[in-house]
């Protein structure tokens, strides 16, 4: 079940994706919300770039490149059309992606900053506890991409979506499960942000 963790000084955790709820030490706890809010904090601008860590190396993987699947999720939601969103891979991009080891049972993990009403950072971090694979081809592992691009949604700043299974927004995922194309709602609610 995934949670939004709200903490003072403008500091919001995602934890994303889990297995096993696990609690951080947080001022306030609240489930995430069903529906996605339109009026809640987002990025000035719509063109960001993020930065492949070598802390990605780390991770247990098969059949997947990293960076590249990366920039694949990406593009998942860089081609919502009558969207300005853009994400693409930079060697110094405003969000670091890598790895770490994590919570129990969180697989990926994305922390954002806020001010005020806007966005003004995001890291974005893999559980380094976990194997990562490519689920159109291998088996025994988190599908990688349907774990980015619901990491990238975080980035965004959209909440989890407790309604739609087949959205790569669905609060839950198992191993080997497939999640990479964007439910309707998740498009309209990224045109409606961008």
């Amino acid at each position: 079940m995934y949670y939004t963790m709200t903490k003072n000084n403008y500091l919001t955790t995602i934890l994303a994706m889990t297995v096993l709820v696990t609690v951080v030490g947080t001022s306030q706890l609240q489930p995430a919300d069903a529906v996605h809010n339109w009026f809640q904090p987002k990025w000035a601008t719509s063109s960001h770039t993020y930065d492949c860590l070598s802390s990605l190396n780390n991770l247990s993987t098969s059949y997947i490149n990293t960076c590249d699947d990366l920039q694949n999720a990406a593009d998942v939601w860089n081609n919502v059309v009558n969207s300005d969103w853009d994400l693409n891979e930079s060697g110094s991009g405003e969000i670091p992606i890598g790895s770490q080891n994590l919570a129990t049972g969180t697989i990926a993990l994305t922390t954002t900053w806020v001010t005020g009403s806007t966005v003004t950072q995001n890291q974005l971090d893999f559980n380094t506890d976990h194997t990562f694979t490519d689920s159109n081809i291998a088996t025994s592992g988190y599908d990688y991409e349907s774990i980015a691009v619901h990491e990238i949604g975080h980035s965004l700043h959209l909440n989890e979506e407790y309604v739609n299974s087949s959205s790569p927004m669905y609060y839950t995922i198992g191993e080997d499960t497939v999640r990479r194309t964007l439910a309707q709602h998740d498009i309209d609610v990224i045109r409606d942000m961008y």
